[in-house]
């Protein structure tokens, strides 16, 4: 059932931080917002929000000032997504709101990176793909062991093109 595949899809790669990674500033345990939904979720992206303020949480070290070294052509983009849609689309959906199968039994629920990525730093995404959501007790799948630099690279500019 999507209880299943919620738990194999979002299953973590790896759960250690990364090696001199700064300890998050954000508590592991969030209210929850209406309806038992994820913390922020329902009320928005503002500040003092859920999903909003985990945005706003200051990138770590090593990721802090990184600056994607690959080129968001179409090749990249069309790698990009043959892996989103292997890796991610499951929880993210193919167009990248949040509404894959196995959201609905996540809490909280996947970001809608179709909407985010395109706002967010380069230095942010990559530390997000590369650690998941360890930093913020979200279901999330850490990458970094799965997918290499570039792959990570291809993903981040296929979100980018999907807004």
């Amino acid at each position: 059932g999507i209880g299943a595949l919620a738990v194999a899809a979002c299953a973590p790669v790896t759960s250690a931080p990364a090696p001199g990674a700064a300890p998050s500033t954000i508590a592991r345990s969030e209210p929850r917002g209406p309806g038992g939904m994820g913390p922020g979720m329902g009320r928005g992206m503002g500040p003092g929000m859920g999903m909003g303020r985990r945005h706003m949480t200051p990138v770590p070290d090593p990721y802090a000032g990184m600056e994607s070294p690959v080129a968001a052509d179409a090749e990249s983009i069309e790698r990009g997504r043959a892996i989103y849609e292997a890796s991610c689309a499951s929880c993210h959906g193919t167009s990248g709101l949040g509404d894959g199968p196995a959201a609905a039994a996540l809490d909280p629920p996947p970001a809608p990176v179709a909407m985010t990525a395109p706002r967010l730093p380069d230095d942010y995404l990559f530390w997000r793909v590369s650690e998941g959501g360890v930093p913020f007790d979200t279901q999330m799948p850490a990458w970094k062991g799965a997918l290499d630099d570039q792959q990570i690279w291809d993903v981040i500019n296929y979100l980018r093109a999907m807004g």
